[in-house]
């Protein structure tokens, strides 16, 4: 896994990195719900935490992550439609908020499937590199050998 926080805490939110994501949802929903005014505008913040998500833990945990985001704002829409009602017109916010959710788990998918196939990528790249290692220890060793062979029969 790549690493997250330089310092002593690493292990912990290297350990916990899917319950962090889901705190800093939960919290941001929160906050933007009871803070800011024009709810619908900061909804895109989500994007952040997805493709972080995404990128960090990959596909399957981004999307779970882009699901709770829209759960959560679902559930602040249910406790105050009117405060997410910025057209006047339910019908264009809940389409808004639909097309918004739909872009979440797109992004979330994507970025997570970017993430996994670097992740491959990487994992190839130090494989040949490993074997080039093996390679050129082997043709190090053989050059020896010629040396010497070449020393004795030149001696002889």
């Amino acid at each position: 896994m790549a690493k997250i926080f330089p310092d002593e805490s690493q292990n912990y939110a290297e350990k916990h990195w899917e319950d962090i994501v889901i705190l800093l949802t939960l919290l941001s929903t929160a906050a933007i719900h009871y803070f800011i005014y024009s709810k619908i505008a900061f909804l895109d913040f989500f994007y952040l935490v997805i493709v972080l998500a995404g990128y960090y833990v990959g596909k399957r945990l981004a999307i779970l992550g882009a699901f709770f985001a829209i759960l959560m704002v679902c559930v602040f829409i249910l406790v105050s439609e009117t405060a997410y009602l910025s057209t006047g017109n339910p019908m264009d916010t809940h389409l808004d908020l639909t097309v918004w959710g739909g872009f979440l788990i797109l992004a979330a998918w994507l970025v997570g499937t970017l993430s996994e196939k670097r992740k491959e990528e990487l994992e190839e790249s130090n494989r040949r590199l490993q074997e080039l290692e093996t390679s050129y220890q082997r043709v190090n060793e053989r050059n020896l050998v010629l040396k010497e062979e070449l020393k004795r029969a030149l001696k002889s």
